[in-house]
């Protein structure tokens, strides 16, 4: 009877032991489910996209400093670039929620795209000033693309869902910091970025094509007169289209310029553009009437639900962008790392940040968004002070520098997938695009300003200093967070 119940004992073991089995698988395989539609689609057009960004990331502002310009310089690019940014992302939060998110992200996609070919013919700093700045307008799709994902997702999901939308494509982009960092060391910085902005642009137009293939997600408009109202422009002859066609005359003179005189003269053709995009929107039906009403709505919206939010994207960004402009150039020419050890640094911390992100992703929904906010501050805040202090030329330094960029990167993975998460719970599906777009255009010009004066900074007071502010404004984000974020009590759909 004893050998029959042992019999039956370790039976029902198996029986417990292979349902928990078939319980982790069943739950890995609804993880994974949530990668369809339109999430799927992004998923593959990001798997094009995301080695164009990692090919040209690693060595960005050492091409600019080749070029032959300063760190006070590249700052006030980066500068430029994000109040341009900051502007954009108000237009293109309302055309996103007014007229949808598909058509805009396509078509920017491309634009987009061809703003690489600036920079692989660049000859100056002017040149990456102007196409820094048309990045930034072409970029007007980006409320879209984050409120297409955050529609696309369920609630109880979306930290697993929004990592693992961006896990498969950095996977695939493994290779591509790789042959950067060859493409440097073998043609110098010049010559390999030039190759690498030329393989971006090709990429780019390869994901914009993907594009194509997603789904409109904004819901119909409740006001039915509203609702059948479309992004069309009429060209007749009135005020409109005679500006339109001026707009496209000085677009076109700006382009023969650039390319028989001097490219700056790229740089109205950039802002022509982005005066032509402004008549079209303008030209649809209602939007004179809706927009000033719609953002006041959001502006409303954020005062009262998310104002601490909001606080928080401006010390963060301040802080951080400000910072991590110089990540590059404090390694490679301050700590005199060279060219192929800030390489290895930033493969190690790209295949971290990949190790990291899908679980990262589980414990926002597991642990919460403002635990994981807690956490991520935290590891920023203490190593950014690590990566200030990196004495240059020891035996320790570059695995010192290694352990100590990896964990900022990964802590900033950690810090943007889950404010982005708290910003789809708290914000209405109907309303995500215009307030993502007023959040983020706080965010950008806190950023602008921190940019700008790391820049300052980092070339007369001293290299080290960006990142001293950087700990000290993570401290505060941190005593933010913990005084004065929560939990949203219910989260939007």
């Amino acid at each position: 009877m004893r050998t029959c119940s042992v019999f039956f004992n370790l039976k029902g073991l198996s029986i417990m032991e292979n349902t928990t089995t078939q319980g982790k698988i069943r739950r890995f395989t609804e993880n994974f489910s949530l990668l369809r539609g339109n999430l799927l689609i992004l998923a593959i057009s990001w798997m094009i996209w995301f080695p164009a960004l990692r090919l040209t990331d690693a060595y960005a502002q050492p091409y600019i400093k080749e070029l032959g310009t300063s760190e006070f310089i590249i700052g006030a690019i980066s500068s430029i670039a994000t109040v341009t940014l900051a502007i954009v992302r108000i237009l293109g939060g309302y055309v996103a929620d007014r007229f949808g998110r598909k058509n805009i992200l396509t078509i920017m996609s491309f634009a987009i795209s061809s703003s690489y070919l600036i920079y692989a013919f660049a000859q100056s700093w002017q040149w990456i000033l102007i196409a820094a700045t048309l990045n930034s307008v072409f970029l007007l799709y980006q409320p879209a693309v984050l409120a297409l994902r955050a529609d696309s997702v369920p609630p109880e999901k979306r930290g697993f869902g929004f990592a693992l939308s961006e896990w498969l494509p950095g996977i695939i982009s493994i290779p591509a910091p790789i042959i950067a960092t060859y493409l440097v060391v073998t043609n110098g910085t010049v010559g390999g970025m030039r190759i690498a902005y030329f393989a971006a642009f090709a990429l780019g137009v390869a994901a914009a094509v993907v594009s194509l293939f997603l789904k409109e997600t904004l819901p119909q408009r409740k006001d039915k007169q509203k609702s059948t109202r479309k992004f069309t422009i009429e060209f007749s002859d009135d005020a409109y289209s005679t500006e339109a066609i001026v707009y496209i005359m000085l677009i076109l003179m700006s382009v023969v310029g650039a390319f028989f005189q001097n490219s700056l003269w790229l740089f109205p053709g950039g802002v022509f553009f982005l005066l032509l995009l402004i008549v079209a929107v303008g030209r649809a039906e209602g939007v004179h009437s809706d927009f000033v009403k719609e953002y006041s709505e959001a502006i409303r919206f954020i005062f009262k639900n998310m104002r601490n939010v909001a606080l928080l994207y401006i010390l963060f960004n301040f802080a951080y962008l400000g910072a991590s402009t110089f990540f590059s150039l404090y390694a490679i020419y301050f700590i005199q790392l060279g060219n192929e050890n800030w390489g290895i640094m930033y493969i190690v911390s790209y295949i971290s940040y990949l190790a990291l992100l899908v679980p990262i992703g589980l414990l926002v929904d597991k642990l919460g968004r403002r635990n994981m906010l807690l956490s991520s501050i935290t590891f920023l805040t203490l190593f950014s002070l690590v990566f200030a202090l990196t004495p240059p030329n020891t035996p320790y330094t570059l695995l010192l520098l290694i352990i100590t960029y990896s964990t900022i990167v990964s802590a900033n993975t950690a810090y943007v997938s889950t404010v982005g998460t708290l910003e789809a719970d708290y914000i209405p599906r109907e309303k995500r695009g215009r307030v993502i777009a007023a959040l983020a255009f706080v965010a950008s010009l806190a950023g602008a300003i921190g940019q700008a004066l790391a820049g300052f900074e980092y070339n007369v007071i001293n290299q080290r200093f960006p990142f001293i502010v950087l700990t000290a404004f993570m401290a505060l984000s941190f005593f933010v967070v913990l005084l004065k974020i929560k939990e949203p009590k219910t989260r939007e759909q």
